[in-house]
């Protein structure tokens, strides 16, 4: 027993040091793409920057994955998890991938031999199609957008393009002195994605992996406050905002109507201070929460309803109240006010449907406050944004504030995602204005 025991220890010992060299391993290999993209990249700037961003995310799935095999984290109760034939699949059919891809010779590929050569390349994505449809539970094989879609609601990532997908498979064929073994690995790939999708919940951005910054968790369940009701004899006006969200693989449409009381919304205009206090450094408690009425909580609960109703993940509800404060039109204060400077409570924001930089970003905190979800509120010399507390690991440029990651939010770029920085905003300029009583 005492060997069993020695030999047993020297095991998790070998575990534990192939784990550390691989994570170590892709991400030298994740910086130094980073890096090497850096600077100026001339008039391919944004395809190189989609190529990279594709290639960075690859291999952190890639690290993940192979993080996943030698730590198993207990996600699922044991007795929902999947069936170890299940997640044995995704590596079976890496092997019959590479069984039926090396079957081809080399000049069929070269010299376009096209019937044998497609119908090789048609078997090899047939059993990359099954391997997802086991993980995935008993989906149909159907179009491979569907299945990606319901492998990021489990995982949380910020998207899984199929773009990403052919960008790893090139970027495989151009590194590789061996072309063949490139579809090996892209199938090794997506074998371990279906091995992390299939250990995950449904809902939720459980993060399985323990990590040097640790994400914010979300209150529990994260509902919004209970609203009184209208009476008769109150003055109501309703607002309604249509705006698209971008996820994973597709866009999706949103509308939500807000019922407004125009009584307090006057009362709010009335009592409001205008211009924060702090300096460089704005407070933006006094507008965030003490400035989150009933309308908020509205706006709050119509969005967890149509997100809740589509199968939303924590973080698509995130990225579906960005595009709502996005939807709201951009002004000026000095146009729409007046004034030089002007921030407005939500309501007002609501109301009037318009706002600057600091009202969008106000409104999109309070409701992801009323949502349960932690932000942090950040400033240039000339601009305003919030940051969102997420899971380690997703794509997208963040800030590392008092041991929590958040990730950049732009409120005034429509279709922007959780993550993706403007090209006129320096990161080094960012102030943190931290909401009090957090």
């Amino acid at each position: 027993m005492s060997l069993l025991r020695t030999l047993w220890g020297f095991v998790k010992r070998a575990g534990s040091a192939l784990r550390s060299l691989f994570s170590a391993a892709f991400d030298f290999i994740r910086q130094l793409i980073l890096t090497f993209f850096e600077g100026p990249l001339g008039a391919f700037e944004r395809v190189v920057k989609k190529a990279r961003d594709a290639l960075s995310h690859a291999l952190e799935v890639l690290r993940q994955g192979w993080l996943r095999i030698w730590q198993r984290a207990p996600t699922t109760p044991r007795d929902k998890r999947p069936t170890p034939g299940r997640q044995g699949l995704p590596l079976l059919a890496g092997t019959a991938t590479t069984t039926i891809w090396y079957l081809i010779p080399l000049d069929d590929a070269l010299t376009l031999n096209a019937p044998r050569f497609l119908a090789a390349f048609a078997a090899t994505w047939v059993v990359t199609l099954l391997a997802f449809r086991s993980a995935m539970r008993r989906q149909p094989i159907g179009r491979i957008g569907t299945l990606l879609v319901s492998a990021q609601h489990r995982v949380g990532l910020l998207w899984l393009e199929r773009f990403a997908l052919l960008m790893v498979c090139a970027g495989l064929f151009l590194i590789s002195d061996e072309p063949r073994a490139a579809p090996a690995l892209l199938a090794l790939a997506i074998g371990f994605l279906t091995l992390l999708a299939s250990d995950y919940p449904d809902r939720g951005l459980t993060d399985a992996l323990p990590e040097a910054v640790t994400p914010l968790e979300p209150s529990q369940p994260g509902v919004p406050r209970e609203t009184t009701e209208f009476s008769d004899d109150e003055d109501v006006e309703l607002r309604t905002f249509r705006w698209s969200v971008p996820l994973a693989t597709r866009s999706e449409a949103l509308d939500v109507t807000v019922a407004i009381d125009t009584e307090r919304f006057q009362t709010m205009a009335s009592l409001n201070p205008k211009r924060p206090t702090g300096g460089s450094y704005p407070d933006w408690t006094p507008w965030v929460i003490s400035g989150s009425t009933d309308e908020v909580v509205r706006a709050a609960q119509e969005i967890r309803k149509v997100t809740d109703t589509r199968g939303f993940s924590r973080f698509d509800e995130a990225a579906a109240v960005l595009g709502f404060a996005q939807s709201v039109p951009y002004s000026l204060d000095i146009e729409s006010t007046g004034d030089e400077e002007y921030w407005r409570y939500p309501i007002e924001t609501m109301y009037e449907q318009t706002g600057d930089c600091e009202d969008l970003s106000i409104l999109a905190a309070s409701v992801l406050r009323e949502l349960g979800h932690h932000v942090l509120p950040m400033v240039t010399h000339d601009h305003a944004a919030i940051g969102i507390s997420a899971p380690v690991g997703l794509p997208g440029t963040y800030v590392d504030y008092e041991g929590h990651r958040y990730y950049y939010c732009e409120t005034t770029a429509s279709g922007s995602r959780i993550g993706q920085l403007p090209p006129d905003v320096n990161p080094a300029e960012l102030k943190f204005c931290p909401l009090r009583n957090e």
